[in-house]
């Protein structure tokens, strides 16, 4: 994978400004959606569903699995999925727990998009090093 887009100027641009534009592939773009798609499907199970993912908190990074905050007067109201690649056994046991297509279609997504970031992110490393 090539960033030819991000040039001289543009590593300049980042080592001054910290801010640099990479390429958004069409690939990556439908990938995104795909996992949004399927987030918003997985939203649809009831929330006793849901709440059979499972949710491992780890204090030195960020957690994996679902999480629901839902505390009275609590101002941090949210519902969110920690998708991380070190936990996908740990995941993928809670989409078995959940028992519906949707838990397995969304890990599946937001792996795939793992999978279209990786070299995107290579090559930008490799290009700013090369600088």
């Amino acid at each position: 994978m090539s960033l030819a887009t991000l040039s001289r100027p543009g590593i300049e641009t980042h080592r001054t400004n910290m801010v640099t534009y990479l390429p958004y592939p069409d690939s990556l773009r439908n990938a995104v959606g795909d996992m949004m798609a399927a987030w918003e499907a997985f939203c649809t199970l009831p929330e006793r569903d849901k709440s059979k993912f499972g949710y491992t908190p780890d204090t030195s990074f960020s957690g994996a699995g679902y999480e629901l905050k839902k505390v009275e007067g609590k101002a941090d109201l949210k519902e969110d999925f920690h998708v991380r690649r070190d936990k996908r056994e740990f995941l993928y046991a809670g989409a078995s727990r959940v028992n519906a297509p949707e838990g397995f279609q969304f890990l599946d997504a937001s792996f795939a998009v793992y999978d279209q970031l990786d070299p995107l992110i290579k090559a930008f490393v490799e290009e700013v090093e090369s600088h």
